[in-house]
């Protein structure tokens, strides 16, 4: 009944990305439609729904998206406000060519959440409540003041108002010697379809006015507008997540990720950035042989201690990758053929410290968003900017191996096109760490940590038209071929202006200043 008629009437649903058809097509003849925005906003497709149907008579409907967010069902539908909540429900398969089906009368396949969706009474009422489980077949009036000396005959699906006449055949196991005084204070949470053992001591102290998803428990890089750039360098026993003081060029240690970090083992971790939805540090990790997309940082249980997590499971490893300020993370495959890979809405994904959790996405067959062909580069960055002459800025992923420049175009996610610069001076160099930083006027700066302890360069005046740009030394790096940068996408420029001319000095000093000093 979502027009408030007080009878049911038929209607065909599907999702598309945020909005929601809905059509009324009862007795087959009486049309109408609505169209929902739903919350929270998905740039996915929704190709296999399914019906299930509650003890109670209720229709729930179920929605698997197509880039392996998850599976969604869909709830308040409300045709006065033309708004629709998705709640994440479990994991869903990376595809684009599926649909789902099932037999409409079958029950329920999600189980409870475990926070009731309103708050518990101080003593069991003598109805069930309404959600979040359906209602048990006969629940007690109230929990007996004394418990029965001896066992039932045989256990119902639910308690009994009174204690039966006769006891069984045998007992239990293990009975207890003696019963206990008094019942718990109160009951549990949230009632189960069948009744457990002993209720809980006490209810949720907050319960949630909807389910709710269990929480990431890695929490945010503490982001803001002097945030340093950071380096993920391989050490002994596992990683570590350095400050870089662009100043003195010294590193100091911030976070130490072991490889035991994880319930599961990690042997490698790259392709690291931190991400602008959530402000959470993401990466690419290998555990017995299989990348995984990973997100790390202080443990939101104890903030003291750090917690890595497994995302989902990668179509590749690499170590050239990072987020963007869009919230997208990409990653290059640069095995036999070189693939992009981007991943959407990875913050809202659960992450589980174990490998072989059920849940955890599998996005392992996810096809490449863009094939492409270049260099091998060992660090990404993203860049917005004007590099065509179009008088809008586009979005372009950035790498330099070597003395060659890979820039690759993706904007709004679809629109590719890639380009190989030669930059100057040349380099026999590794770039492994990169990073973005942004001026007060908005514009992006763009700088690569060379491997070979060379120094840490700003990528400049590149130029489409004639493949070419330029690599300015700003300060020194780190000696390591074992390492990533990543930072917070929306902090300020590092580096002081440069005290040398972009052209060279006079012989003897000029009448007039020169024509292009440096900023």
């Amino acid at each position: 009944d979502l027009e408030g008629t007080s009878s049911k009437q038929d209607y065909l649903v599907g999702v598309g990305y945020s909005k929601v058809l809905v059509i009324r097509y009862s007795n087959n003849t009486d049309h109408d439609h609505w169209v929902l925005t739903s919350s929270p906003t998905s740039n996915s497709a929704f190709g296999a729904a399914w019906n299930h149907r509650d003890a109670n008579g209720d229709d729930h409907l179920y929605f698997s998206a197509n880039t392996g967010i998850g599976i969604f069902e869909l709830v308040d539908m409300d045709l006065g406000t033309l708004t629709a909540n998705m709640v994440q429900l479990g994991a869903s398969y990376v595809t684009n060519n599926n649909d789902g089906m099932n037999c409409l009368f079958s029950g329920v396949p999600f189980p409870p959440t475990h926070a009731p969706t309103e708050a518990p009474s101080d003593a069991p009422t003598s109805e069930p409540s309404s959600s979040p489980t359906e209602s048990p077949e006969s629940p007690t009036a109230s929990p007996s003041s004394s418990p029965t000396e001896s066992p039932t005959e045989s256990p119902t699906a639910s308690p009994t108002s009174a204690p039966t006449e006769s006891p069984t055949a045998s007992p239990s196991s293990s009975p207890t010697e003696s019963p206990t005084e008094s019942p718990t204070a109160s009951p549990s949470s949230s009632p189960t379809e069948s009744p457990t053992e002993s209720p809980t001591a006490s209810p949720s102290s907050a319960p949630t006015a909807a389910p709710t998803i269990p929480p990431t428990h890695a929490t945010a890089f503490p982001c803001n507008h002097t945030s340093p750039p950071l380096q993920v360098i391989g050490i002994s026993g596992g990683y570590a997540v350095k400050t870089l003081d662009v100043i003195t060029g010294t590193y100091t240690d911030y976070w130490l990720l072991p490889f035991g970090l994880p319930v599961s083992p990690y042997t490698k971790l790259n392709a690291v950035g931190i991400n602008p939805a959530d402000s959470t540090a993401y990466g690419v990790a290998r555990s017995s042989g299989q990348p995984y997309l990973v997100r790390f940082g202080p443990d939101a249980n104890d903030p003291s201690d750090l917690r890595m997590e497994y995302v989902l499971k990668s179509p590749a490893w690499s170590y050239a990758g990072t987020s963007d300020t869009h919230g997208y993370f990409h990653i290059l495959d640069q095995a036999n053929s070189k693939r992009l890979y981007t991943f959407e809405n990875i913050h809202q994904l659960i992450g589980y410290p174990d490998t072989g959790a059920a849940l955890l996405a599998d996005h392992s067959e996810m096809m490449p968003s863009y094939t492409y062909s270049g260099p091998s580069v060992a660090d990404i960055v993203p860049l917005r900017a004007d590099l065509e002459g179009t008088s809008s800025k586009q979005d372009y992923l950035v790498g330099v191996g070597y003395s060659k420049v890979l820039v690759i175009r993706y904007s709004n996610n679809t629109d590719h096109d890639h380009w190989v610069l030669t930059s100057s001076p040349t380099s026999n160099s590794a770039f492994g760490a990169a990073w973005n930083h942004r001026d007060a006027n908005g514009d992006d700066h763009l700088y690569f940590s060379a491997n070979t302890g060379i120094g840490i360069f700003e990528l400049v005046d590149m130029d489409l038209g004639t493949l070419t740009a330029n690599m300015v030394q700003l300060g020194a790096s780190y000696v390591t071929n074992n390492n990533d940068g990543m930072n917070c996408l929306f902090s300020g420029v590092p580096f002081p202006p440069t005290h040398a001319p972009t052209e060279a000095p006079s012989d003897a000093p000029t009448s007039e200043p020169s024509s292009s000093p440096t900023e």
